[in-house]
């Protein structure tokens, strides 16, 4: 993280020195630029417990030529000179104060390393990467090592690849992958971690209301027909009516049975979906029928009539 005028990075290691502490080199890459090529390296050696400048070094490349010909990928043999400027040496510099170190007072297994703002000149957006290495690998020189070492040279610690495994000379070295500061990466940037996809945001979910079916059964008397006349049609109170689930077509299971009330009125409250709701009335009757429903909705008159038929 950063403020104004300092950044801080820790760097948590998985294994520890048997004997204690952080005895090797440990620091962070800067490429300010996002050009692929470092442009900034800050290193502690085996900080100790409390702040301090002792073993803090930064190089800057003063020729860009860190990365070689083509930057992130291996170009060996190089003639690059990489990080070829020290700017600050252990407290010595244009300021005394620039970059400090220690290890975590919460986890001895990780370093954290404080640096100015003003040795980026105050870049606002970077990428940076962290290292570890034994003494002997601090070369500031040979950045990139993959350029500075063939592949045969370096080893690989893939058991698979029987031509060059184990590793050799960068058995005393490690690095991360880039992270940024300043901006949202794209997954494009030269030396980028693996940017996590973009989960696809899952539908909102419709909340199931309840809604309601209801109507009248009417009797229409003797030779009245099946439809409302306002002189003849009085509800029935005390038929059943029957809903079951789907199309009258092809009707499913009851979902629920209601008797009407004394002026033959009757009503379900049901979720969304296709009902069949049919009434059991004496006589010649309207035959049963198809509702839809929907979410929360209401469906009225769904009337049913009958009468006596004397021919």
């Amino acid at each position: 993280m950063s403020d104004s005028t300092w950044v801080y990075i820790t760097i948590s290691l998985e294994g520890q020195n048997s004997a204690g502490g952080l005895l090797a080199d440990y620091g962070a890459e800067l490429d300010l630029n996002l050009d692929g090529r470092g442009d900034l390296l800050v290193m502690a050696a085996k900080p100790g417990n409390a702040w301090s400048t002792d073993g803090v070094h930064v190089w800057t490349d003063s020729n860009n030529d860190v990365g070689a010909a083509h930057p992130i990928q291996s170009d060996p043999p190089s003639n690059t000179d990489g990080y070829n400027t020290v700017v600050f040496n252990q407290g010595v510099g244009s300021d005394p104060d620039a970059a400090w170190a220690r290890i975590s007072p919460t986890d001895p297994k990780s370093v954290q390393i404080a640096f100015k703002n003003s040795l980026t000149k105050n870049a606002g957006s970077y990428m940076w990467g962290a290292w570890a290495m034994d003494d002997s690998m601090l070369h500031p020189d040979w950045f990139d090592f993959n350029d500075h070492f063939s592949l045969a040279q370096a080893g690989s610690p893939l058991i698979e690849d029987t031509q060059n495994y184990p590793l050799k000379a960068l058995a005393e070295v490690d690095n991360t992958c880039r992270w940024v500061v300043g901006f949202t990466p794209t997954g494009n940037e030269p030396g980028i971690c693996p940017v996590p996809a973009t989960p696809t945001p899952k539908p909102t979910q419709t909340p199931i209301k309840p809604g309601t079916i209801s109507g009248t059964v009417y009797n229409n008397g003797i030779n009245g027909g099946l439809s409302y006349n306002a002189s003849i049609s009085h509800g029935k109170s005390g038929i059943t009516v029957t809903v079951r689930s789907g199309n009258c077509s092809s009707p499913g299971s009851v979902k629920g049975t209601a008797t009407t009330n004394s002026s033959g009125y009757y009503s379900f409250t049901l979720p969304a979906g296709t009902y069949c709701v049919s009434a059991a009335a004496p006589s010649t009757h309207t035959g049963p029928k198809t509702v839809n429903l929907p979410n929360g909705g209401n469906v009225n008159n769904v009337n049913f009539f009958y009468y006596e038929y004397l021919g």
